[in-house]
């Protein structure tokens, strides 16, 4: 199919399709801005996954609920996702935490929960 835009569309060529097979994963909504998902993320890859007696299982991927143009960035809502599987399985897409490139100051609007198949 063709996709058609208004104006210019620079990194249109960029864009690519995916089938995620999370499978099990470890999600939570952060409402603050994105600067301030750092200490979150940390806390689901220390805290929430080891205690549920689970290990990353792939990279955490972020779902954009909020028009960044049109929300001030305190109310900015997006969903933090883990792919995870139990500890002591074997899985060669374990990812490192990305939460070390991030910001500080958590803001967390719900906590983080097992959400089984979600993709």
């Amino acid at each position: 199919d063709t996709v058609r835009a208004k104006g210019s569309a620079p990194r249109l060529g960029e864009i690519r399709f995916e089938t995620l097979r999370e499978g099990t994963c470890v999600q939570t909504l952060h409402i603050g801005p994105f600067d301030d998902e750092g200490p979150v993320l940390e806390r689901m890859h220390t805290e929430v996954i080891p205690e549920a007696g689970m290990k990353m299982s792939g990279k955490h991927h972020e779902i954009y609920l909020s028009d960044v143009r049109r929300t001030a960035p305190e109310k900015l809502r997006t969903i933090l996702r883990q792919p995870v599987a139990p500890r002591g399985t074997q899985d060669s897409a374990a990812a490192r935490p990305a939460s070390a490139d991030r910001g500080s100051g958590p803001r967390s609007g719900a906590a983080a929960r097992v959400c089984p198949g979600a993709a």
